[in-house]
């Protein structure tokens, strides 16, 4: 048994715990098993849905007791939709903690958003294309365990082509 899940398993309190591995690793299986309840939240990217009523909530929470959140513009709202999210809701907090420094006023709109966010749809076609190549060199980072060498054996590319990728897609 691993040390955290021996840890986990001896605990007189409550523990959470959080992980992105699904299981397939033995430690990983162990720790989950250590936890009598375990929850699958599926990643931001795919509640899109839930992303307005996430940015009301995260906006009434980054306000002053008393002080009015601020409002995002329809325009804002489809960009913030938009974006894959994949740090998640501690991503979004950030942002949107970035964008009412920037607002300084009752209404968050595009320019108050960090550049990168600022886009509400997919305008070009290579984007889905771009968007197709970062999901491919995030799952062979997730199934080498991050290992960059064999990543770029994986994919037949060079080390420093895949490092180059890696930047351009803020996975380094």
């Amino acid at each position: 048994m691993s040390a955290v899940a021996d840890l986990v398993s001896r605990a007189r309190a409550r523990v959470v715990g959080t992980t992105s591995d699904d299981g397939e690793d033995s430690a990983a299986v162990l720790l989950l098993e250590s936890f009598p309840v375990t929850l699958t939240v599926p990643p931001l990217r795919r509640r899109r849905d839930e992303i307005p009523r996430l940015c009301t909530a995260i906006l009434a929470e980054l306000c002053d007791p008393g002080e009015q959140p601020p409002r995002l513009t329809p325009r804002a709202l489809a960009a913030l939709t938009a974006n894959d999210w994949p740090g998640n809701v501690r991503q979004l907090v950030q942002v949107l903690a970035t964008a009412r420094v920037h607002a300084a006023g009752p209404v968050i709109d595009l320019p108050h958003l960090p550049p990168r966010h600022r886009r509400s749809r997919i305008t070009n076609p290579l984007d889905e294309v771009r968007a197709a190549e970062r999901h491919v060199l995030l799952e062979a980072l997730r199934r080498t365990g991050g290992d960059r060498a064999a990543v770029a054996r994986q994919l037949g590319i060079s080390r420093a082509t895949l490092y180059r990728k890696l930047k351009r897609y803020e996975l380094y």
